[in-house]
């Protein structure tokens, strides 16, 4: 402008139009010194005015930096608005990834509930927003239209289509939905189970795990695996972070409870040193989306554990089974708040096991004993139920001439277990269950819809079940719309009597690859995955949600509450 032949070259004052005198004088500054004097008050206006100037990188970066900085839930869709509106992708990028992550938190938030609709429907329907199932998005709608007073039953049908990804079939139960948001009545039980479920973004991490190429005597990794696109059968293990901020020297066998809950992993109990335990009692929490330091001690066991097992519902983890101090069984069902920090007791388990197998759905616990027999936990009525076979039911893994009753142990050991959906619009569940006896095998029982009874489903035709004399089961976990099934093969010496135990550390070194199978809940088919040559073992694995660290910036103008076309600054910093 200056230093051309433009008409500003020749004029002793120049008038700059869009910029405010204050942001211009802490850019003109700054110009000079290389600092800006940047604060909350005055960060959304040196932003902009840097912006529209196209000021050096090293000015606009420090812009860009003290704005990520000071992202919070008050603030996080102001700054995500407003660098959406401007084209700011930096900044863009890093306020989409905080609203992502902190769902959960964000839809009770009054700076979620001052959105506009059109603005609620786009976070809503992000496909890396992390939320627990379609119900979740739902319910956030549900507490903006009460807060709003929102009650046009056409916007709302459209609104409702666009968050759950409805399709024709769907399309009644949408309206239902919307026509029941419209008149503020409440989502009964009848819409808790008739979503389809969304396939999650996520990726697979180890918790005490180790590298074919550590130098460690011990569980020391956290590994993240590369990719696991279909087809892909070179996956790696990397190494992501370490178990020894819980625990200085892991060893082989940790005895640990792990869980995962939206972006946090749990760990807590266990120990290493068996015999002369150095026993976990914080209550650990890691989050795989954090760029900085990851562990976080947040409560402490009231007494130690070890095999025991840990259930995340609602903001509790329920924790039960294994075993404390000089093997006293644990019967107790105790929980920890993860919003209060609170612990609370509850009814006692039916029957007490060293590493029970337990799932959720909702606010019920499932408890599949060694003997098949298999409870529910109510966690709203704090009862136990027992549940009942229906007849006939017959085995999925064996002859369907036999049958199968709770107590008959001939069919294996039980390793795992998931709950799946069933069809849409039916309020019964699946509930797979994992189990070794002379094959790694799966079993399919379907739960009633009052969670007091089970039937089981006709087998279906399977290949390449693992066999248990040749193959140890390591972990498994939900991934996506398939159940991934981690083993390993067992070296010459295992198969000829070895015992594979924490004073043979050597053994565990000797690495054969892990194997992984899929099991698809929807077809019945077990098949082949990939392996993973590069981790010696692991004793957890579990699929965490993927967020993204850049994105594309959505192009859809942004309105304020009144229709009108521009951006409010009126700042809730």
């Amino acid at each position: 402008m200056f230093s051309s032949h433009m008409e500003e070259n020749t004029q002793n004052i120049i008038t700059i139009k869009l910029i405010e005198k204050n942001p211009f004088e802490i850019l003109l500054h700054g110009f000079y010194s290389g600092h800006l004097s940047l604060t909350i008050d005055n960060i959304f206006e040196v932003t902009l005015a840097a912006h529209i100037l196209q000021v050096s990188a090293a000015i606009f970066k420090q812009c860009c930096d003290f704005m990520k900085s000071i992202i919070n839930p008050q603030n996080c869709f102001e700054i995500l608005h407003f660098s959406q509106y401007h084209n700011v992708q930096e900044i863009y990028n890093a306020s989409r990834r905080y609203c992502n992550i902190y769902f959960s938190t964000l839809s009770k938030e009054e700076s979620f509930l001052n959105l506009t609709l059109d603005q609620v429907v786009t976070y809503l329907s992000d496909e890396f927003l992390i939320a627990e199932g379609e119900l979740s998005r739902i319910l956030a709608l549900n507490g903006w239209c009460e807060f709003n007073r929102f009650s046009e039953i056409g916007i709302l049908q459209e609104a409702v289509c666009k968050i759950i990804q409805c399709t024709n079939d769907s399309l009644p139960l949408c309206h239902e939905i919307a026509n029941r948001l419209a008149k503020q009545e409440k989502l009964d039980d009848q819409f808790l189970v008739s979503f389809n479920t969304r396939i999650l973004n996520q990726e697979l991490m180890m918790f005490w795990a180790l590298l074919s190429n550590s130098k460690e005597e011990g569980l020391v990794d956290v590994i993240k695996l590369s990719d696991l696109s279909d087809g892909n059968n070179d996956v790696q293990g990397v190494k992501f972070d370490s178990m020894t901020d819980i625990v200085e020297k892991p060893g082989f066998d940790l005895g640990s409870a792990v869980c995962c809950k939206e972006q946090y992993v749990y760990v807590c109990g266990g120990g290493p040193n068996f015999g002369r335990m150095d026993w976990i009692r914080d209550i650990w929490r890691f989050s795989a989306l954090d760029d900085g330091y990851r562990w976080k001690a947040i409560g402490k066991l009231p007494h130690p554990l070890r095999y025991h097992v840990m259930i995340p519902i609602g903001t509790k983890l329920y924790i039960f089974g294994g075993f404390g101090k000089f093997r006293s069984k644990n019967c107790n069902l105790e929980s920890f708040d993860i919003m209060t920090d609170a612990w609370s007791q509850h009814a006692h388990v039916p029957t007490w096991e060293i590493k029970p197998i337990a799932t959720f759905h909702q606010q019920t616990m499932y408890y599949i004993c060694r003997d098949w027999n298999i409870y529910a936990y109510d966690t709203k009525s704090n009862e136990w139920t027992h549940l009942e076979a229906i007849d006939p039911i017959h085995s999925i893994t064996s002859d369907p001439s036999q049958p199968f009753y709770p107590g008959d142990t001939k069919y294996g050991k039980p390793l795992s277990c998931f709950i799946w959906p069933s069809k849409q619009g039916s309020r019964e569940v699946k509930l797979i269950i994992l189990s070794q006896g002379s094959h790694i095998q799966t079993n399919t029982f379907t739960i009633s819809k009052n969670s007091k009874s089970f039937y089981c489903r006709e087998p279906e035709l399977k290949h390449n079940e693992p066999d248990t004399k040749t193959h140890t089961f390591l972990a498994s976990c939900a991934l996506g719309n398939k159940i991934l099934v981690l083993f390993k093969k067992l070296g010459t010496k295992d198969m000829d009597g070895g015992d594979e135990s924490d004073s043979d550390d050597r053994k565990v070194k000797e690495c054969t690859p892990l194997n992984v199978m899929y099991f698809f809940p929807e077809s019945g088919e077990l098949k082949e995955g990939f392996q993973i040559n590069n981790v010696v073992k692991t004793q957890s694995v579990v699929a965490v949600p993927l967020v993204p660290k850049t994105f594309k910036i959505l192009s859809n103008t942004l309105m304020n509450k009144d229709g009108e076309d521009r951006f409010d600054f009126a700042s809730s910093l």
